[in-house]
């Protein structure tokens, strides 16, 4: 958690003590669900070379505009991308993904990044 810190006040000399929040790791895997488009490597998250360079052109195209129906869409042709649960992408799917991936957007290469 957070650790004790003391300080004595400039003006009249008294000490004051604060509790010192240290900012969570966000790289961490605290368990659950592993976001799609990244793996857990030694209990942190990494790009994952499969599905990442994926993430990386939805966040792309969401950011230009793109509804998440028409990146659905453009992910249900022919292409073998299949939804995180399986089966074929809904605007909610497309939601999902790039809600959690903006998250961690900062671990994906910048090669990655158009």
């Amino acid at each position: 958690m957070g650790s004790m810190s003391k300080h004595r006040c400039v003006d009249c000399g008294s000490l004051n003590t604060a509790q010192v929040v240290e900012a969570p790791d966000v790289n961490k895997y605290r368990g659950g669900r592993v976001p799609w488009g990244f793996v857990v490597m030694e209990g942190k998250f990494q790009f994952c070379p499969e599905t990442g360079p994926l993430l990386a052109w939805v966040l792309t195209v969401r950011s230009s505009g793109w509804t998440y129906r028409r990146i659905a869409q453009e992910l249900n042709v022919p292409s073998g991308w299949e939804a995180p649960s399986g089966g074929q992408w809904s605007h909610g799917s497309v939601r999902r993904v790039i809600a959690q991936g903006k998250k961690l957007s900062h671990l994906i290469p910048l090669s990655y990044i158009m």
